[in-house]
C-alpha cells in the first residue's frame, strides 16, 4: 500500500506521516441493500461516505472491504480524489506469475474487480465457495 499511497500523493516518497480521516458505513445496511437487490442504494451509501471523506480534506480514499470495493462506481463519479484500489493493491506484493487467494463475500466475487485485476496481471485468482456442502472447493477465475 505504501507504493500505491506514494503514487496517489504524487511524491517520490516515502510517506512517513499520513493524516487519516475515517468514514464508517453501516455494513449491515449495505448487505441488506444488496440482498434485497438494491445495488443503487448500496452504491449511494459508498458515494455519500466518499464525499464526506473528500469534504474532510482526504487526499485519497481507501476502501478496506472487498464487497464495498465493488460499489465505488457512483462515488468515483462524485469525488475528485483518487481511490486506492484494493483489487490492484493485492498484486503489488505478489511475485508474478502467482496464484492469489481471495477470502471475501459472494458480493465481492460477483463484483468482478478482483478477477479483472488478476486478468490484467496475467495471473490466477482463487476464491473459495462456502456454499458447497463438501468443504471449501477452490473455484478458479
Amino acid at each position: 500500500m505504501q507504493l500505491t499511497a506514494i503514487a496517489a500523493a504524487e511524491t517520490r516518497g516515502p510517506i512517513n506521516q499520513l493524516r487519516t480521516v475515517t468514514a464508517t458505513l453501516d455494513f449491515n445496511l449495505l448487505v441488506t441493500n444488496l440482498q434485497a437487490g438494491r445495488r443503487e442504494a448500496a452504491e449511494e451509501q459508498v458515494a455519500v461516505a466518499s464525499q464526506a471523506l473528500e469534504a474532510a480534506g482526504s487526499d485519497f480514499v481507501v476502501v478496506t472491504s472487498g464487497t464495498t470495493s465493488t460499489l465505488t462506481t457512483r462515488a468515483r463519479q462524485r469525488v475528485s480524489i483518487p481511490f486506492l484500489d484494493l483489487a490492484e493493491a493485492c498484486w503489488k506484493q505478489a511475485r508474478l506469475p502467482a496464484s492469489v487467494g481471495l477470502l471475501c463475500t459472494r458480493y465481492a466475487v460477483a463484483g468482478g474487480i478482483f478477477q479483472a485485476a488478476a486478468l490484467c496481471h496475467g495471473t490466477t485468482l482463487e476464491h473459495i465457495s462456502a456454499e458447497s456442502n463438501r468443504g471449501f472447493p477452490i473455484l478458479r477465475s
